[in-house]
C-alpha cells in the first residue's frame, strides 16, 4: 500500500464555533473547468493512483487550476485512510467522509474543545495520530474508534510529519519532538529556544532533511536515518512577505510546498531560493494544511488537497500539481 502524506500545521482557536464548519451541501464547484487537467477515474470508488511516469524536469506550469470541494468538514487538519475516506474533525468527533458527495461517519471521540485537533497524520499501520492544542497531547486512534493518549507534555503543538519508521515528528512551540506512538518513547530533536515558533514541518523526499516553517523563515535540519539531527538548523529560504508558513509538504521530485498566511500555496525548488505561486485564494481564507490524495476512492495522488477554515464557507481545494508526494512506506 502506498501512502502519501503532507505537512500539517496548527493555528486553532480553542472553543471556536465549529458549527460554521459543517458542510452546507455536497456540490463540487469547478473554479477553472476549462483548464483543469485530471487523470482520475470518473468512478470515485476506483483506485485513482496514477501509473504513467512523471518528469521532474517538466512539471506543469504554475500557477495551477483548482476545484472547490464542498460537503466536507473543513477541520484544521485531515488525513486519508486505506478505504478511500478523508478523515477530519467536527465538534467532538473524528469523522470519515467519502469523496464528495459522500456519506459522513463519526467514528472516534476527541478530547478538548471543537478547535483542539490541530494536526493529524496516518501511520504505516493504518492507525492515525492527532495533536490536540487544548490538552497539549498526542493521541493514537484506530480506525475502529479506539483512542489512546501517548504523549501529554506539548507546550503548544503545531505540525506533524511521519518518519518511515513510524515515528511521529511533532513541531511544538518548544522545539521538535520525536514520539514513538506505540512504545511511547520520546526524544527531543530540537530543544526549546532554538527556533521561533516552528509550525509547518516536513521531511525531504529522501528523509535526509527536516524542513521547518518558523516566524523567521524556513529552516533545514540535516538528519540521520533515524531522524536525529546531525547539525544545527540553518535558514534555508525566506517566506514571501515575511509571512507565516502553515502547512508544508514535499513532492517526489524534492520540491517544497507551503501555505503562506493561509491564502497562498507556494512551491520552492529542492535547492531552495525563491518560491513560485501554485494557487491563491481571496483574502479572508484560512488554508491551514495540505496533503496529496491517497489514490483511493477519488482522492487523486497527483493532486494536493487543502483545507480552508474560513468560517463563512469552509471547504477544501483540489489542486492538480501533476506529481505525487514523496514516498513514505
Amino acid at each position: 500500500m502506498l501512502w502519501l502524506l503532507l505537512l500539517s500545521c496548527g493555528r486553532s482557536t480553542p472553543g471556536e464555533d465549529s458549527d460554521a464548519n459543517a458542510p452546507d451541501d455536497t456540490d463540487v464547484l469547478d473554479s477553472d473547468s476549462d483548464t483543469d487537467v485530471t487523470d482520475t477515474d470518473s468512478d470515485t470508488d476506483a483506485d485513482t493512483d496514477t501509473t504513467e511516469p512523471f518528469d521532474c524536469a517538466t512539471l506543469p506550469a504554475l500557477p495551477r487550476p483548482f476545484e472547490v470541494l464542498e460537503g466536507l468538514y473543513a477541520s484544521e487538519d485531515f488525513c486519508f485512510d486505506d478505504e478511500g475516506h478523508l478523515i477530519s474533525h467536527y465538534i467532538d468527533s473524528l469523522v470519515k467522509q467519502e469523496y464528495p458527495p459522500g456519506a459522513v461517519e463519526p467514528f472516534a471521540p476527541t478530547a478538548g474543545g471543537p478547535g483542539g485537533p490541530a494536526s493529524m497524520r496516518t501511520l504505516p499501520t493504518g492507525d492515525l495520530v492527532y495533536a490536540n492544542v487544548d490538552t497539549s497531547s498526542l493521541y493514537l486512534v484506530t480506525m475502529e474508534g479506539g483512542s489512546t493518549p501517548v504523549f501529554g507534555a506539548f507546550g503548544y503543538p503545531t505540525g506533524i510529519d511521519i518518519h518511515p519508521s513510524g515515528a511521529v515528528f511533532a513541531a511544538d512551540i518548544d522545539g521538535v519532538i520525536k514520539i514513538d506512538p506505540y512504545l511511547e518513547n520520546v526524544e527531543v530533536i530540537i530543544g526549546a529556544g532554538v527556533l521561533r515558533f516552528p509550525n509547518g514541518i516536513t521531511f525531504s523526499e529522501d528523509f535526509s532533511t527536516l524542513y521547518l516553517g518558523t516566524m523567521e523563515g524556513i529552516f533545514s535540519v540535516p538528519v540521520d536515518a533515524d531522524g536525529t539531527a546531525t547539525a544545527a538548523p540553518s535558514l534555508w529560504a525566506s517566506i514571501p512577505g515575511n509571512g507565516e508558513m502553515l502547512g508544508m509538504g514535499v513532492d517526489a521530485c524534492g520540491n517544497v510546498y507551503g501555505l503562506v498566511d493561509g491564502t497562498t500555496l507556494v512551491r520552492y525548488p529542492s535547492v531552495g531560493g525563491s518560491p513560485e505561486i501554485v494557487m491563491s485564494v481571496p483574502p479572508g481564507a484560512w488554508m491551514t494544511n495540505l496533503q496529496w490524495g491517497s489514490g483511493i476512492g477519488g482522492w487523486d495522488d497527483r493532486k494536493i488537497y487543502i483545507t480552508d477554515r474560513q468560517l463563512t464557507t469552509p471547504a477544501y481545494y483540489e489542486v492538480d500539481v501533476g506529481v505525487p508526494a514523496k514516498f513514505y512506506w
